[in-house]
Order: C-alpha cells, then sequence, then structure tokens
C-alpha cells in the first residue's frame, strides 16, 4: 500500500469493503508518521488530485487522521481550486444563456459535466477549458457571441482561416473571458479530421442526454460516449489518476451502460 496505491482507491466515487479497511490501515500507520503525511499530500498535489481526496477523507472519516498542518493544506489547496471552479462556471452561464436565446445546441464535455454527475463536488480537480461541443454550422454565429461578451480571442485562428471552420481541426479558437476567470474550448469533433479514426458525429448528437447546469437545460454526451471521448483524450501525458479516475467513476456511476 502506497500513494499510489491508496490515492487511485480513494479517487473511486464507491468504495468495496476490503479498501475501506486499506484506507483505515494505511492512514492509522500514518498518523504516527508526519512526513508520510506531507509526503501523501505533495503526491496528491503534485497528480493533481488533492481537492478530490480531501473531499474524499473528509466523507470517510479518515481526515483526522492528518495533522493541523497537514489538514490546512489540503483545505486551502481544495478551497482555491473550488473558487476557481465557481468563477468558471459563473461565467460559462453568461454565453450558455445566450447560446439558449440564440438557438445554438451545446453539449458539455468531460469535467464541467462530471463535477455534477458524477462527483457531486464543484470543486473536484482544477479543470483549465471549458469544452463544449456545438454544431459545425454555429460556429461563426457562436464567434459573435463571444464578441459581443467581450471575450479576448487566444490567437488570429488557423492560418489562411480567419473565421471559419478549419478543415484540418475539430476545435475552434479559444477565447476568454474579460474577467479571465474562463477559457472557452470549442469544437465540432471529437477527433482531428486528419486522424485515422472517424467519430459518427450524428449518432453522438442524436445519443445526447439532457441536464441542468447552471439553471440552464444542455446536453451532455451518452455515457458510452462519454467513455469514448475520455480516452480519445488519452496519451502520453494524459494517463495519470486523475485522468483514469473519470473513466471508472464514469462505470460506477452509470448503471445503464451499453
Amino acid at each position: 500500500m502506497n500513494n499510489f496505491y491508496i490515492a487511485s482507491r480513494l479517487a473511486k466515487v464507491k468504495h468495496t469493503d476490503s479498501e475501506l479497511i486499506e484506507f483505515k490501515t494505511f492512514f492509522s500507520k500514518i498518523q504516527k508518521d508526519e512526513k508520510a503525511q506531507y509526503d501523501f499530500f505533495n503526491y496528491c498535489k503534485e497528480w493533481k488530485l488533492a481537492p478530490w481526496i480531501y473531499s474524499q477523507l473528509k466523507s470517510l472519516e479518515l481526515f483526522s487522521k492528518f495533522s493541523h498542518e497537514v489538514q490546512s493544506l489540503f483545505a486551502d489547496f481544495a478551497q482555491k481550486i473550488y473558487s476557481e471552479n465557481k468563477s468558471r462556471l459563473e461565467e460559462a452561464s453568461r454565453f450558455l444563456a445566450v447560446f439558449q436565446k440564440e438557438g445554438v445546441d451545446v453539449v458539455i464535455l468531460k469535467g464541467n459535466a462530471f463535477l455534477s454527475e458524477i462527483y457531486g463536488n464543484l470543486g473536484y480537480k482544477k479543470m483549465n477549458d471549458f469544452d463544449m461541443l456545438i454544431h459545425l454550422k454555429d460556429w461563426v454565429k457562436v464567434q459573435k457571441i463571444y464578441a459581443d461578451l467581450h471575450y479576448i480571442p487566444l490567437g488570429f485562428g488557423w492560418g489562411g482561416e480567419k473565421q471559419e471552420v478549419a478543415k484540418f481541426s475539430h476545435t475552434g479558437l479559444s477565447y476568454i473571458s474579460p474577467n479571465y476567470s474562463c477559457i472557452t474550448g470549442t469544437q465540432w469533433g471529437l477527433k482531428s479530421p486528419t486522424s485515422k479514426y472517424i467519430v459518427n458525429i450524428k449518432d453522438v448528437w442524436d445519443k445526447t442526454e439532457t441536464f441542468i447546469f447552471q439553471n440552464l437545460k444542455v446536453k451532455q454526451l451518452s455515457p458510452e460516449y462519454n467513455l469514448l471521448h475520455l480516452i480519445l483524450h488519452m496519451g502520453t501525458y494524459k494517463c495519470g489518476i486523475r485522468d483514469c479516475m473519470d473513466i471508472y467513476n464514469l462505470l460506477l456511476v452509470k448503471s445503464e451502460f451499453d
């Protein structure tokens, strides 16, 4: 039982009886070793797990096993991520409300959908972009909405294509909100059109599910396409616990799965 073993299993939304025993054994042991406590916190922070592990330690009544100093490190870091996420979601609700008004269909992707649907925790992990799937035909309209809200483009667009859809990419130019709290990640596909793997985007849209986000009715991917999207996102630098836990927690939460 090392830091990886405990953190990877503690990150699950549901635990077995044997795992609960292993947690109690591990944290009772490091309760007497403050260096081991700091090592565990630093491991969680390095691999971007600290906010969710903090929440899990609290809910499983294991947090008292840490010294006050380490408890403060966990709590302060979790609060920082929570505040950042809250600001980002509040800002995102501004352009999502306009999307709804202007008839722009949108699917909230990955972590921003999972924080309520899987984790029930607004600050479960740090997220940089607010990733969304839109219809390719709406990209020009979406850019105008960003401009009207005084969002700042991060760059000058794809070479030679200006505001038009780039033929060699499935993503649009990113924009940042005027208060710098939200970066948009707008895309019309789940995989680059230059790759050998082709996603049936019509089927993706046909199987989307409705959910409520910031009091707005939006869409999310079906469990099967969420799984596919998470796997397509993995690579050499995206295969740690933080990335894998979204996959195994999706499978633990979504009971009706093809």
